[in-house]
């Protein structure tokens, strides 16, 4: 959820600006283990995109930035409320090709950067170590 600002460069070229809030949840239970926690962040990105014909181009980068993270453990809870701190980067490279019927098939990759401990179940990390994954979008709109 967020909000985001776009401007029309020309024909071709266009620019977002924006500004997201993630909620992660996630829950444990299972093997003696019951637990669940949320984080709350704010997610603030620029978007560049070019129309070609029926093919639109876009290349997303953002980064996370951690507020507030909530474990539950038991009857224990851990709260780990801070000034914003960096939780990990992205760039999202899409493609999405319109069809005539009004919708539209998009695929894309993105490269993550994210702390492990800016994961949902970060109460389990004991490693302040980053990661570098990819992650795969296929959809289609109707």
């Amino acid at each position: 959820m967020g909000l985001g600002w776009s401007l029309d460069l020309d024909d071709h070229w266009s620019v977002m600006v924006s500004d997201r809030v993630p909620l992660a949840f996630g829950y444990a239970n299972g093997f003696g283990l019951s637990t669940n926690t949320w984080i709350l962040g704010n997610q603030p990105g620029l978007r560049i995109g070019y129309a070609w014909n029926d093919v639109r181009i876009s290349l997303d980068l953002s980064v996370t930035l951690d507020l507030q993270r909530e474990a539950y453990v038991g009857n224990e809870t851990i709260t780990d409320a801070h000034p914003p701190t960096l939780g990990g980067a992205q760039g999202v490279l899409m493609i999405e090709n319109l069809s005539k019927d009004g919708g539209h098939l998009y695929y894309g990759m993105a490269l993550q950067y994210q702390q492990a401990g800016s994961k949902v179940f970060w109460v389990f990390s004991d490693v302040d170590n980053a990661v570098l994954y990819p992650r795969f979008e296929v959809g289609y709109v109707f």
